[in-house]
């Protein structure tokens, strides 16, 4: 689970080592090959060492000749000289030691395992006495032009850290802190976030409508068309939503306009629904065997505020199936734990199991628990005869509308065996070199929402999943007409996280180089925080991470750059991603113990949750407060 996205994202890296200066060696493309038509003259001269492979080669030369001929020249006095290597944001601890031959000013840092947090607790009395990373608080608030930036505060938050010498093994003990508050070690600059590829041809196959509309563009959208088109990702209407819409005929056997909006996240109901069209179980016209193939859970667990861990102030507990309820916070200004919470924002684990009456304080509202989240995506790649899990005196089992097989993944959606898979912004790069690229798309990730009146209902009254259908809009369920409205409380949407996994990458300054330069290596990364930010949209491996430009014309919106793709999804999942468990902490060994048996095992259906937890849940707990940090207001 945690090595996949990795893998993907290095596929496609080829090993490039060139020392940048005036000139670039062996670069090509259209936007220029150069670093600079200035002079370098008088200006201070930081060295970067930069992740760059074939694909983002150009984006980045673009990116540095635009600051040594702008803002380098004309306001900050600086000048960039770069070394481009492909994986250079994974760099060895030899980097951050003072040596002539290490002098970089600026390094690129990714955090997944063994990287950022690894490297950020290393202290050597000789060597490294501050730590491998100068601390950038004091001049991320002296820069006006930085406090400028859109950055999602969460990704910045990952990349801030307190050191703690007293940090120790164990629960109850000192740690290094992680998050809100802490010292400012890395800024962000990239993100490779999940999103979902999905085969539009397999889609109209089964008569479903495809839009494109952004939930915040909706209201304006009917009004202007005179459409009726509801918040759904999917769903399915008794009268046409939109001029042109195409009816076919559902599951359940009724004449219905099937509508599929890739810029809204399904709900769990509508998600597994949808997939029963595309898994020749369930439907024996399907082209494809399965609806979908993924190996993460991250984003069902996140969206209903959930992880795999939660600290409780003192430590950490294997929280992967906690069944206790989360909360959405339907009031502004609701004091919980003693923290201030918003309307929309989801209750953090910390201040839900403080708060001793939280099921009954007003301006909150119970969503599903985390166990929930999970067995929602253990059930979908679960046979229908196996069984996922026994609670609360009901036996769960599969639906069988996914398979558990993701080695191979890519090659299933490729050659139309599933309908659906997840990627990342790299398999876009790898997915334009297919001869059925045209048949392909994006769709932001599945989450949590609800519905006044729910979602689904059961066919005849019958129990299980082979009788539950989708409620269609329009229709009549127990005297009252369905209308697909988000359910509302206290003015409050209830819809969860819309949030995935990603590796993300960041600009550091190592602590061991020039002082006298700092200053202006900071200058420099400032810029890539912002202005920058454009250049990167043509990166292809990675995204770019500030909001302003992730939702513009310089990258959703670019129809260079897309070319008919839906980059509002990939913007979408990139703004709103999180680290993926492998980075959580200073390694990612705490993983091992229990992921094994959960993606080989359990997620086959081999056994249920329970024995799972059984087996490995003690040790999970052992190996979290072994960690030598804790991360505080991220998750």
């Amino acid at each position: 689970m945690r090595n996949k996205i990795i893998k993907t994202i290095l596929a496609v890296c080829l090993i490039v080592s060139t020392t940048f200066s005036v000139t670039a060696c062996n670069s090509s493309g259209s936007r220029g090959s150069n670093v600079g038509d200035k002079e370098k003259g008088n200006r201070t001269e930081i060295t970067f060492l930069c992740d760059a492979n074939s694909t983002s080669q150009q984006a980045w030369l673009d990116l540095i000749k635009a600051y040594n001929d702008g803002v380098g020249y004309t306001k900050d006095h600086v000048y960039v000289t770069a070394k481009m290597q492909a994986n250079a944001s994974s760099p060895s601890a030899s980097i951050f030691i003072k040596n002539s031959n290490y002098a970089y000013n600026v390094v690129a840092v990714n955090d997944s395992q063994n990287a950022f947090q690894t490297l950020a607790i290393k202290r050597d009395a000789k060597k490294a006495p501050n730590g491998y990373f100068l601390d950038l608080s004091s001049y991320a608030a002296a820069d006006e032009d930085f406090q400028k930036n859109t950055i999602n505060k969460n990704l910045l938050n990952w990349f801030s850290m307190t050191y703690n010498q007293n940090a120790q093994q164990g629960a109850g003990k000192e740690k290094h802190i992680i998050g809100e508050g802490q010292s400012l070690l890395g800024v962000p600059y990239g993100a490779a976030a999940h999103l979902n590829w999905y085969n539009e041809k397999i889609f109209k196959e089964q008569g479903i409508n495809i839009i494109s509309i952004p939930e915040e563009d909706l209201d304006e959208y009917n009004k202007t068309n005179n459409s009726s088109i509801k918040p759904h990702g999917y769903a399915e209407y008794k009268h046409a939503p939109f001029s042109g819409a195409i009816a076919s005929e559902n599951l359940a056997g009724q004449t219905v306009y099937k509508v599929f909006n890739n810029c809204i996240g399904m709900n769990w109901e509508e998600q597994r629904n949808l997939l029963k069209y595309f898994t020749k179980g369930w439907n024996s016209s399907s082209s494809s065997t399965y609806g979908f193939v993924s190996e993460y859970w991250f984003n069902y667990g996140w969206s209903v505020g959930g992880d795999v861990m939660g600290f409780d102030g003192t430590e950490y507990d294997f929280t992967l199936m906690d069944k206790s309820a989360n909360y959405i916070v339907t009031k502004d200004n609701t004091i919980i734990n003693g923290k201030t919470y918003m309307a929309g924002e989801i209750v953090k684990y910390e201040d839900k199991v403080n708060q001793a009456d939280i099921a009954t304080m007003d301006g909150v509202y119970a969503i599903p628990s985390q166990y929930d989240a999970v067995k929602e995506y253990i059930s979908l790649q679960v046979a229908t005869t196996k069984m996922v899990d026994t609670s609360g005196g009901k036996t769960y089992y599969g639906y069988g509308v996914a398979t558990p097989e993701t080695s191979n993944a890519d090659n299933l959606f490729n050659t139309a065996q599933v309908a659906m898979v997840r990627g990342n912004p790299a398999s876009i790069v790898e997915k334009s070199q297919s001869k059925y690229f045209s048949d392909f798309n994006i769709t932001v990730c599945e989450t949590y929402r609800e519905y006044e009146g729910g979602s689904t209902y059961q066919k005849d009254g019958k129990s299980g999943f082979e009788n539950e259908y989708l409620k269609v809009i329009g229709e009549t369920y127990d005297g009252e007409v369905y209308t697909g409205d988000l359910k509302v409380v206290d003015g409050t949407p209830i819809v969860g996280n819309q949030t995935s996994a990603s590796i993300s990458q960041a600009l550091v300054i190592p602590a061991c180089s020039d002082p006298d330069k700092y200053q202006a290596a900071w200058n420099f990364i400032s810029w890539v925080a912002t202005e920058g930010q454009k250049y990167l949209a043509y990166a292809g491996t990675i995204t770019p991470v500030a909001y302003d430009i992730l939702f513009s014309k310089d990258y959703a919106y670019n129809t260079t750059l897309t070319k008919g793709k839906n980059y509002y999804a990939v913007a979408k999942m990139a703004y709103n991603a999180g680290r993926g468990d492998w980075g959580y902490f200073e390694n990612g060994t705490w993983v091992t113990d229990w992921a094994n048996d959960f993606n080989n095992v359990l997620r086959r259906g081999n056994e249920t949750m329970t024995q799972f937890l059984d087996k490995k849940a003690d040790q999970a707990k052992q190996a979290l407060n072994n960690m030598y940090c804790v991360i505080k207001g991220i998750r």
